[in-house]
């Protein structure tokens, strides 16, 4: 009995030493394979991820780009809706004056086109006509009457432009121009970005414009 004990002994023992190798085996194995396959894992989220910012990459610049075409179409729509106002308010003034020169006073007829302007409201009761010499007097800006009659030559805007300045030496080397500045609009406060039209009234030697 006690050898057949010592077989069995013997040879779970042999059992075992060959066992280990195996198990050992097994595990670096698996831990190979492991390693792997995070490995796998990783380098696919690596690449999701960078697939997924370039996407947004290109959503961005395609957004951006549509952005800049709708309000380049805006810019234009508005120059042109700004520009024909002015040459509207022009044609008015020219009307008057050249009925009017041979039978009333130059003061008169200054009176009589800033009362045809004056009241004259567009874009939802924002929009409005102003006019000034070329010594930069105001003539008529119908939202701060209380400025009419005084130089506008040292009033800035919101970036500290000389608006009136630089709007007299468009009309000087063009006789009409755009004119980009930041202004206050009426009943808010603070300054917005406008583009002003404005075209010389050479009759009187104003300027008429809106923004």
């Amino acid at each position: 009995m006690k050898k057949i004990s010592l077989h069995k002994t013997v040879l779970i023992q042999l059992i075992m030493v060959g066992f280990i190798p195996v198990l050992l085996a097994g595990y670096l194995w698996v831990s190979s394979e492991r390693s792997k396959f995070e490995k796998e894992i990783a380098l696919q989220r690596n690449t999701y991820i960078d697939t997924q910012k370039n996407i947004l990459k290109w959503e961005t610049t395609r957004a951006l780009a549509f952005v800049n075409y709708m309000r380049s179409q805006t810019e234009a729509r508005l120059k042109g809706h700004t520009k024909e106002r002015v040459l509207e308010a022009h044609a008015i003034a020219t009307n008057i004056y050249q009925q009017n020169i041979g039978d009333k006073s130059v003061a008169q007829i200054k009176e009589m086109i800033k009362n045809a302007l004056r009241p004259i409201r567009f874009k939802q009761g924002r929009g409005y006509f102003f006019a000034f010499d070329l010594n930069g007097i105001e003539t008529l800006f119908p939202v701060k009457p209380e400025l009419e009659g005084k130089s506008m030559l040292t009033v800035t805007g919101g970036d500290g432009e000389l608006v009136v300045p630089d709007m007299i030496s468009i009309v000087n080397k063009h006789g009409q121009g755009f004119y980009k500045y930041k202004w206050s609009k009426p009943g808010e406060k603070g300054f917005f970005p406008k583009i002003a039209f404005v075209k010389a009234f050479k009759p009187l030697g104003w300027v008429i414009g809106t923004g």
